[in-house]
């Protein structure tokens, strides 16, 4: 089912999973499950034993359409979600219940971004038909750089190290100054050595500058 212009993710056109395209569910096709799967801000996929993904949600085909790796993000989900139900399986758990609370949790790492993947087992009384595992897909925040990172990469001092991190948040001049007990201008005199050092000229693009990536 081909995408309107309102439903198509930000960065690209259209997603194609590892599997093909897995069109969006209408209003009308929803189970109420699937409605809440589908509203909910972090990425989620429904898949069955066999490894079909059955439904993903528009947060997720967001994120795919943002990554260049998207079909080894996708393919580490449906793996995950496969062994999740197997292991069940395997154990003999009763999946006749709404949810078996055993989830598995993994860290994907691509090119773009690091993720945390999360995976439980759903009864068939919960989203249909026979077991199936529900995948959630959150971009998990980067790392702020160490003070050794930042001086190995900008040369920065201790003291431009925590002025740095202040001016992330935020912070003026005059604020920094207090929060380190040492002068408005002695403050300036630093941050205009961080900003010279990172190549930036805004506190947002120091921001940017201090975590992993």
């Amino acid at each position: 089912m081909a995408l309107t212009a309102a439903q198509r993710p930000q960065c690209q056109s259209s997603v194609t999973g590892a599997h093909g395209r897995i069109p969006a569910a209408t209003h009308s096709r929803r189970t109420p499950g699937q409605y809440v799967i589908a509203v909910a801000l972090a990425g989620a996929l429904l898949i069955k034993a066999s490894g079909r993904v059955v439904y993903e949600n528009p947060a997720l085909r967001r994120l795919l359409a943002c990554d260049p790796d998207a079909r080894q993000l996708e393919a580490d989900c449906i793996r995950l979600g496969t062994l999740i139900i197997a292991l069940a399986t395997r154990q003999g758990a009763k999946t006749q219940t709404q949810e078996i609370v055993a989830p598995g949790e993994q860290q994907v790492r691509t090119i773009a971004a690091d993720y945390h993947v999360r995976g439980t087992l759903l009864g068939p009384s919960a989203l249909g038909p026979g077991p199936m595992a529900l995948v959630v897909v959150e971009r998990a925040p980067p790392e702020p750089l160490s003070f050794a990172d930042l001086h190995d990469r900008y040369r920065l001092t201790r003291r431009e190290a925590a002025v740095s991190r202040l001016l992330a948040q935020g912070h003026t001049n005059a604020h920094v100054a207090q929060l380190l007990g040492i002068s408005v201008h002695t403050a300036r005199r630093h941050a205009e050595r961080v900003f010279l050092k990172l190549g930036v000229h805004s506190r947002a693009a120091v921001a940017g500058k201090l975590v992993t990536g």
